[in-house]
């Protein structure tokens, strides 16, 4: 039995970090649907956590690639819902993005 993407997401943190490979292969998996989220390697990765200031960390190869929590959520929305959140925060367009795919029955 595959899973609702909504379902699968609830699992997911807005700010997480995940590995690619690992989730994409997850999402066919768990949905029984190919996914392919944007991407960034664990360098650009590293270096956007230092820019900001907030803190945080990362492990990893530089080269590994990683996605983030709330651009899987975005892209699916806008895949499967046609929709894209107009708010600022990350956790709320995650939010909104979610909310979009149940509403749209996946």
């Amino acid at each position: 039995m595959t899973t609702k993407v909504s379902k699968w997401l609830a699992d997911f943190g807005s700010h997480d970090i995940y590995n690619a490979n690992a989730t994409e292969q997850d999402f066919l998996d768990s949905t029984g649907n190919f996914a392919s989220f944007p991407k960034h390697t664990v360098g650009d990765t590293k270096k956007a956590i230092g820019d900001r200031g907030l803190g945080g960390s990362i492990d990893g190869d530089d080269e590994d690639l990683v996605c983030y929590g709330w651009e899987i959520a975005e892209h699916l929305a806008s895949d499967l819902a046609k929709f894209s959140s107009d708010k600022f925060g990350r956790g709320s367009r995650f939010r909104d993005s979610v909310a979009a795919i149940e509403a749209a029955g996946h």
